[in-house]
């Protein structure tokens, strides 16, 4: 199908769509019209009343057909290509969009499209070449593509917690395949690297879920704060052992990584070909691709940050202190994310920000990474990040530095990537939070400038869930977010009267 004629399909829907509205409203209002007729007399409360509802109705029903069109057109030309047997056009114009919805945050929108496109790969031959853009890729490994990271993926970030284990499903079929496609010379490369993706993300959603986990929540539920470390230590050592970095995994332990493996890729490999094959693409990777070696820095940063946060709230519940394990953990998430920075930064203004924090004493440690990749897009990751570190601490002279490092994000991020975008403002309000518990803990500040302390922390909260709503697709906003700021508006209020008096 060319471009002009999916243009035109796509004009033929909008036109059908208008039509049904119009159909909607003309047969609403005839009804409107037959029954204020029949009732009218003597009955006019009843027929503003009938009147009233009609049209509501009337509203509604344009409003829903108006979105359902909007949001069906691009699936129904797919489908339409799915029907006749045009199976690469499908593929090709579902490829091509999926990268544009992930950058917007449009993530129900990118997996629907990227099950139609699983669905047309399923009837083409296996063996079947397929051009993408400047790329030519095997219809197999499109598939394995494709589960992995735009319908894995993209599903689990519609809503992390409830969509978590239908996405590792779709993520473990798609390393089914790559184990599958071992043999196969020509792809070799790529099923390596894309397995050890599908495995990144699987660490990265028990990380991304335990960072989203209200503290309270896991304090009061030891065995989920258990159970996170658990998972991440599991996937993170498996991660590490791949890697070859001793500091996240166990060489006697190789029994256990391998099972965890296998577990993962539904497979029986007692001799650990694949897994030691991947093992050696991926520590022959690290040398000769910097920016393989670069993105490398970022999960084994969350590694280190999350390890160190669960374990500070594991020994606060059994009122502990393992304060080397602690820091040592802390010192190298650190130094992870650090590493992540100096290697997306394009020069010296990208640091300015990091420059006069507790960070610029390491910088120059590092510098051997310094612009490896540059990427203004991803550096914003390392703020983030930065930011998360440093407020993980709990050391309170820290959360200025944290507070700026997520304003920096935010400014960096809006317009280009959503999700840094509203993870960035979720950590202001989360710092600020902290920032003013301080305050409020400090006996000699009166109760006057208290109040207005807390005025201004509830101000901002509010402005950025105005800014969030403004640039975020409907729905993108998670219920945790939304349950936790109405949870600490309460707060403040509450706090507002109290200081009143």
């Amino acid at each position: 199908m060319t471009n002009n004629q999916k243009r035109s399909n796509e004009k033929e829907l909008e036109k059908l769509a208008i039509i049904t509205r119009t159909i909607v409203i003309a047969i609403a209002t005839g009804l409107i019209g037959f029954l204020g007729g029949w009732i009218f007399e003597g009955r006019i409360v009843l027929s503003l009343i009938v009147f009233g509802f009609l049209f509501l109705g009337c509203i509604i029903a344009w409003i829903s057909s108006y979105v359902f069109s909007k949001r069906i057109n691009v699936l129904s030309i797919m489908d339409e290509d799915i029907k006749k047997g045009n199976y690469e056009n499908a593929v090709k114009f579902g490829i091509s969009v999926s990268r544009a919805l992930h950058l917007s945050g449009r993530n129900w929108e990118r997996f629907k499209i990227s099950e139609k496109v699983c669905e047309a790969l399923k009837g083409m031959p296996s063996e079947k070449e397929i051009t993408i853009g400047d790329k030519v890729e095997k219809v197999s490994f499109l598939r394995a593509k494709m589960l992995i990271d735009d319908c894995g993926w993209s599903l689990y970030s519609i809503s992390p917690f409830n969509y978590k284990n239908r996405a590792v499903n779709k993520i473990m079929g798609g390393i089914q395949l790559c184990v599958r496609m071992e043999h196969s010379t020509e792809v070799r490369d790529k099923v390596y690297e894309t397995t050890f993706k599908g495995l990144r993300h699987l660490f990265g959603m028990v990380i991304e879920n335990f960072d989203r986990e209200e503290k309270d929540k896991l304090a009061n539920r030891q065995e989920l704060l258990e159970q996170y470390i658990k998972d991440s230590q599991a996937y993170g050592e498996l991660l590490g052992y791949l890697l070859g970095d001793t500091r996240m995994y166990d060489e006697r332990e190789k029994t256990k990584y391998q099972e965890l493996f296998n577990y993962v890729s539904f497979s029986s490999d007692p001799n650990g070909g694949f897994l030691e094959n991947l093992k050696k693409w991926a520590q022959k990777k690290l040398i000769d691709d910097k920016k393989f070696r670069q993105s490398t820095f970022y999960f084994r940063a969350k590694y280190f940050y999350s390890i160190f946060k669960a374990n500070k709230m594991k020994d606060a519940l059994r009122n502990e202190s393992r304060a080397e394990v602690l820091e040592a953990c802390w010192n190298n998430a650190k130094e992870m994310a650090l590493k992540l920075a100096l290697g997306y930064a394009k020069d010296d203004n990208d640091l300015h920000c990091l420059y006069g924090t507790f960070y610029c004493e390491d910088i120059e440690k590092y510098k051997d990474v310094k612009f490896a990749s540059p990427d203004n897009e991803r550096f914003v990751k390392a703020y983030l990040l930065l930011g998360k570190i440093a407020m993980v601490s709990e050391n309170p002279s820290k959360f200025l530095d944290a507070k700026e490092l997520f304003i920096k994000t935010t400014e960096l991020s809006r317009g280009k990537r959503l999700v840094t975008y509203i993870s960035a403002q979720k950590n202001i309000i989360a710092v600020n939070e902290r920032l003013l518990n301080n305050v409020l803990n400090y006996s000699e500040i009166d109760n006057q400038t208290k109040r207005e302390e807390v005025f201004k922390v509830l101000k901002e909260m509010e402005d950025i869930q105005i800014q969030c709503s403004q640039v975020a697709p409907e729905g993108f906003l998670d219920s945790e977010m939304k349950k936790s700021c109405k949870r600490r508006k309460k707060r403040y209020k509450k706090l507002i009267s109290e200081y009143k008096n």
